[in-house]
């Protein structure tokens, strides 16, 4: 699969690629230096952190009628495990996105609980590595967010979906609190 993936047109095309499949469970570093063995020194990476860290709550199994709190929310001892194992590859990401899912109040009482959530996980940022914070809460997206991703030297993931404002009227209400990079995600219906 690696061979295929690296000589596919949209690599030799973008020279970038996002890591999906990390949401989803843990790299090894096996897997990390397995990517970099089939693309060329100078391809660049995006990559999610796993979704054990950004879930605030387990997701629901079949018949679970009560949602369960998730005790790695935003662990840094998770996240430093993850940066050990993505380590290879350091030189080469352009972002290292924590990707929130739709929080309703249940999950989060307000934009204020969720900052002030993150601001001890974003203290925990090694120097040079640059996270990327997606929300999928419109609601959200106030100066206010912005400013704390300024602030704490975060990155925005601008994301291009049916509930989600649109990525022009974002950046036009709030480009002027973005500095540096910034991740766009083109996902769901007509991209």
């Amino acid at each position: 699969r690696s061979a295929a993936w690296a000589s596919s047109p949209s690599t030799r095309s973008f020279r970038t690629a996002e890591i999906d499949s990390w949401f989803y469970r843990m790299p090894d570093r096996k897997t990390v230096e397995d990517y970099l063995e089939n693309v060329d020194d100078d391809f660049r990476f995006t990559c999610k952190l796993p979704m054990s860290i950004s879930l605030t709550h387990h997701r629901k199994k079949k018949g679970e009628t009560v949602l369960r709190q998730n005790p790695d929310f935003l662990s840094t001892d998770l996240f430093s495990y993850f940066l050990q194992a993505v380590e290879p590859m350091a030189g080469r990401l352009d972002a290292v996105m924590l990707q929130f899912e739709y929080l309703n109040r249940r999950k989060m009482p307000s934009l204020d609980h969720f900052l002030r959530s993150l601001e001890g996980f974003a203290g925990s940022v090694p120097e040079g590595v640059p996270l990327a914070i997606e929300t999928r809460n419109s609601n959200y997206l106030h100066r206010e967010y912005f400013q704390f991703l300024r602030e704490n030297g975060l990155l925005h993931v601008f994301s291009e979906k049916i509930y989600m404002p649109h990525v022009y009227r974002v950046y036009e209400k709030f480009g002027d609190l973005l500095s540096g990079a910034a991740v766009l995600r083109l996902m769901g219906g007509a991209r």
